[in-house]
Formats: structure tokens, C-alpha cells, sequence
């Protein structure tokens, strides 16, 4: 049984993420300077999704056997 779940993805080609050290280690915070741009001649692409997962239920039926109900949206704007 699932109550609920979701989640957000964005990506891109264009902008590069270097961080120093992990982002939940303590004394972590973001700055700029930790976004590079990726400046190499190549076509740049980027897209985002979101994904929500509503109620759903698996019953079994037999050792190899099951049915499900489930429920999803998603969004999402394709690379461009």
C-alpha cells in the first residue's frame, strides 16, 4: 500500500554543479561560484519533470500472482 509520494527533477547540459563537500555534511551552504557554465561549443539542452504518486494497493493472489490499483500525474517539459 502506498499513501503518497512525488518528485521534482530538472536537468541541463549547461550548468555544471561542483561541490566541495556533500550538501548534507554540517556547516554546508550554497554559493554561486559553486555553478560552472559549460562553455564547450555543444548544443545545450535542459528539461524539468514532476511526478505524484496518489493512494494505490497491491493484493496477492497466490504465490506468483498479484493485482494492482494505482493512481500517478505527471509533468514534465521535454529538453529542448
Amino acid at each position: 500500500m502506498n499513501l503518497a509520494g512525488g518528485d521534482v527533477n530538472f536537468y541541463n547540459n549547461y550548468l555544471q554543479l561542483d561541490l566541495p563537500q556533500r550538501p548534507w555534511q554540517e556547516g554546508f551552504s550554497f554559493k554561486k561560484e559553486y555553478l560552472r557554465e559549460r562553455l564547450n561549443g555543444a548544443p545545450k539542452t535542459g528539461g524539468a519533470s514532476a511526478e505524484v504518486r496518489l493512494p494505490s494497493l497491491m493484493l496477492a493472489l497466490g504465490p506468483r500472482a498479484a493485482l494492482a490499483f494505482t493512481n500517478r500525474g505527471r509533468l514534465g517539459r521535454p529538453a529542448t
